[in-house]
């Protein structure tokens, strides 16, 4: 059986579900391979929600308990989270601020409750790594496994495709 070479890397984290699904359609469309990004702090669905609400207000950024993704050698770099309190979510901070080494092409892809873009989260996760993402998208958690929500996917995926080939 061949093997073929991945270009693309999705780094995400979850803590209900909705960002996996989406990390999940993002590698499926673009082919790409997943890194999950585990925090053992917010483990429970109802402390573990109040501890990420007050640690994201608090802008406290925990431990990530998963190992460091090797991700030398991918043309391209996704990564994808929720929305907390108007900010990524604290494990996606930490591991951006935690400054890996990324290739040219980078993007961001958030979930979120509201419909309106998070400007504010797209802000904060630019602070946190340091540059610029090059391709930006964001799913409201109603538009979740709707043809609506999939045409963003899609025109995501499109969007960070037509980059890499430019970079190339």
């Amino acid at each position: 059986m061949l093997q073929t070479v991945k270009t693309t890397a999705v780094v995400y984290y979850s803590r209900t579900g909705h960002s996996k699904d989406a990390a999940t359609e993002i590698a499926d469309t673009l082919g790409a391979q997943r890194f999950r990004l585990t925090v053992d702090r917010y483990h429970g669905p109802r402390l573990g929600y109040l501890t990420a609400g007050f640690d994201s207000l608090r802008q406290r950024l925990p431990q990530l308990t998963s190992p460091q993704p090797a991700l030398r050698g991918f043309q391209a770099i996704v990564f994808c989270a929720p929305v907390w309190t108007s900010y990524p979510a604290t494990p996606m901070r930490r591991f951006l601020r935690d400054h890996p080494v990324l290739p040219g092409v980078v993007g961001l892809f958030l979930t979120c409750g509201d419909d309106s873009e998070p400007a504010k989260a797209f802000e904060m996760a630019q602070a946190d790594l340091g540059r610029s993402f090059q391709a930006r998208g964001y799913l409201p958690d109603a538009l979740a496994r709707t043809p609506g929500g999939q045409q963003r996917v899609t025109e995501f995926c499109a969007a960070l495709q037509a980059l890499v080939k430019t970079a190339v």
